[in-house]
């Protein structure tokens, strides 16, 4: 038997896209918003990859992205040109895809990106949910 066996993956999965500030947005908002999208299961719902699959995904595309960040900032250094000062982002993976955020949380803490993440405290029909920012490697209690 193999002991290392090959997993064939379609691109995009396992893959970042960044997307840079378009000029339209910065003269009509005057703010400059990078735009990243992980690629980390082909189908959603009841359709998605297995739990371990989108994990194994979101591992890999977390990669992509810390080296395309890191070309970014090489490249910004070079030539003074633009990169992104900062990540934000929902708690990605557990929505339609069902992912524990533990399991993700700890990948991105794997990687070793500093991504500040928003989530509601709790949900509310009365009124609006407030927003929590989680910063990197931080421990709390959900």
């Amino acid at each position: 038997e193999d002991q290392h066996p090959s997993l064939t993956v379609r691109l995009p999965l396992g893959t970042a896209l960044i997307i840079p500030p378009q000029q339209s947005d910065f003269i009509l908002r005057r703010r400059r918003h990078w735009i990243v999208c992980l690629f980390t299961s082909d189908k959603y719902g009841s359709r998605a990859d297995s739990e371990d699959m989108i994990v194994n995904s979101t591992f890999a595309a977390l990669q992509d992205l810390s080296g395309q960040l890191r070309g970014l900032a090489q490249q910004s250094s070079e030539t003074r040109n633009e990169r992104p000062q900062g990540l934000y982002s929902n708690r990605f993976c557990t929505g339609l895809f069902n992912v524990p955020w533990e399991r993700i949380r700890r990948l991105i803490n794997t990687v070793g990106l500093h991504i500040n993440v928003y989530h509601p405290f709790e949900a509310s029909n009365r009124r609006a949910r407030p927003i929590r920012i989680e910063r990197p490697c931080e421990d709390h209690q959900d």
